[in-house]
């Protein structure tokens, strides 16, 4: 860990700790890329970057407009939203305005950076904003009265030494969040908050990344919007390493979700269920409680369902059977509930009473290997080897009667027979309650799928035991 404190050359010690590459290598590049509608705004972010290395003591800190011939130095300061680098939108600016390439070697390091992160930049039905990818909430601009505006932006930093691949991101959800962006990453103040909060934290390395959320406030009155004198720039929460949090009002906290709660939008896209969107209706949820296991489950479920499917990265084949099957296997401690709303659309649980046992254990095991499979994209095959690993009771019958027999039971009197005993959680069709779940046969997969029926939403929720402050 370095320690820096304020040097001879007049940089306070916050900004010489976070700039340290550049201002000790004094070599580096800071890249635009603005397209034609933004570049006033985004050349006003890189000259606040440039002003912190001044050109007669920094001669070899250059600017660079972005060409698809650039090939950068081990430190790299990027304006911009660098996310377009990695994954072009489809709808995306026209090839004439898209970003200039920074080179193969340091796209990849680019991309590794954020595939550490939490904060991305996404643009979908609610136009371009910000979205934490652990938590599921959503940082959106808004328009107040007045023409005040409210935009969002980040910093990014990962240092990896003298030797390693320096990169720092300074991008905003609009043009406007990335000046926003840029004033606290020039900011001395601030600079030496982020210094001074990081180094409280024990076992502090320097090479892990860090992000820092930021909010814009601009008030244009009889000024242009791209006027600093009326930009309110402030950081509202820091990240290091995905796992501590520095909200500047409480110190840190722990951040790894010890929660895992991911839903399945009408897209079908899995994505982290939001605070304001927990008692959505209509919804299946699943919740199982793992705070005192100490196998290797709990583990399994955050790389799994946090690492990988809640950032849309599909799980290994081998991985989504096993996770499946040591949810199933955890049958007996998983609580079912669906929720719908009454006459009066007041909110109703549904849920499987005591005592358990007999059938209704076995499509309870099988709903929950239909709800977790749909998570993981992976249908319920009709597979003896599938079966017996999340039915450990009908071995024997493989044993005695051969695969085949074990099969066409399952088919038979599980599938089948699904909702035999689930009446109380999933409603008996001879009511008036509308089915809001079924069951049906996945062609492409060879298996079994869970399928929404109306607005239902699937929802799973695993509660993780967390560590000990730092």
């Amino acid at each position: 860990m370095r320690s820096r404190s304020r040097g001879a050359d007049g940089h306070d010690r916050g900004q010489r700790w976070f700039y340290w590459p550049l201002y000790e290598i004094r070599t580096g590049h800071i890249i635009g890329l603005a397209t034609p509608r933004e570049s006033i705004r985004d050349g006003m972010a890189v000259q606040l970057l440039r002003d912190l290395f001044p050109s007669s003591d920094y001669p070899n800190i250059l600017v660079e407009p972005g060409r698809s011939s650039f090939q950068p130095g081990q430190n790299l300061i990027v304006v911009g939203w660098a996310d377009l680098l990695i994954n072009p939108l489809p709808n995306g600016p026209p090839a004439a305005e898209a970003p200039a390439r920074v080179g193969a070697e340091k796209l990849a390091t680019i991309r590794a950076l954020y595939d550490r992160s939490c904060y991305r930049i996404v643009d979908d039905e609610r136009g371009r904003h910000i979205l934490n990818q652990v938590t599921g909430m959503r940082y959106v601009p808004s328009r107040l009265d007045g023409g005040i505006e409210i935009n969002f932006g980040g910093i990014r930093r990962w240092c990896l030494g003298q030797t390693g691949k320096n990169t720092f991101v300074v991008e905003g959800d609009r043009r406007l969040g990335t000046i926003a962006a840029a004033i606290v990453a020039a900011n001395p103040n601030y600079l030496n908050v982020f210094h001074d909060s990081l180094h409280k934290l024990s076992g502090y390395d320097d090479s892990l990344p860090l992000e820092i959320l930021v909010r814009g406030v601009f008030r244009p009155e009889d000024e242009p919007i791209y006027s600093l004198d009326r930009i309110e720039a402030e950081p509202i929460a820091m990240i290091y390493n995905r796992e501590w949090v520095y909200d500047f009002k409480g110190g840190w906290r722990d951040y790894i979700p010890w929660t895992i709660r991911l839903g399945i939008a009408s897209d079908g896209h899995v994505s982290p269920v939001p605070p304001e969107s927990h008692d959505d209706v209509p919804r299946l949820e699943l919740k199982l409680d793992l705070r005192r296991d100490r196998g290797p489950l709990p583990e399994l479920c955050r790389r799994v369902l946090i690492d990988g499917v809640a950032k849309r990265r599909p799980p290994s084949t081998a991985d989504a059977s096993r996770l499946i099957q040591e949810l199933s296997l955890e049958s007996e401690r998983c609580t079912l509930e669906l929720w719908r709303s009454d006459l009066g659309g007041q909110p109703r649980c549904q849920t499987l009473p005591e005592p358990r046992g007999g059938k209704r254990d076995l499509n309870k095991r099988f709903l929950i290997q239909l709800l977790v499979g749909r998570f993981l994209g992976q249908p319920v095959r009709v597979a003896h080897q599938e079966i017996v690993g999340c039915y450990p009771t009908l071995r024997p019958m493989v044993e005695r009667d051969g695969p085949q027999r074990v099969e066409h039971y399952f088919v038979r009197q599980i599938a089948g027979k699904w909702r035999d005993g689930m009446e109380a959680l999933l409603g008996d069709r001879r009511t008036a309650d509308p089915m809001l779940v079924d069951r049906a046969w996945d062609p492409g997969g060879h298996g079994y799928s869970l399928q929404p029926l109306g607005q239902t939403r699937f929802v799973l929720t695993i509660c993780l035991a967390s560590p000990t402050a730092p």
